[in-house]
Formats: C-alpha cells, sequence, structure tokens
C-alpha cells in the first residue's frame, strides 16, 4: 500500500467535493429557498 499516493489521491477527492460542496452552499444561500433552485 502506498500510502503517499492513497493521500495525495484522497486529498484530490475532498478538494473536488469541497470545491462542489462550495458551490452548492453559495447557490442556496444566493436564493434561500432550496425548492426552487432545483
Amino acid at each position: 500500500m502506498d500510502l503517499q499516493r492513497t493521500l495525495s489521491h484522497g486529498a484530490g477527492d475532498v478538494g473536488l467535493a469541497v470545491d462542489h460542496a462550495t458551490r452548492l452552499t453559495n447557490r442556496f444561500q444566493a436564493r434561500r429557498q432550496p425548492v426552487e433552485a432545483r
């Protein structure tokens, strides 16, 4: 098991997840109406 490779891979996945969550949060806060934000 290559720990270094696993960590860098995980960091990339986390970065993508955080970026996606940030976009969703920004969209939600901009509208304040999740039902219309579909």
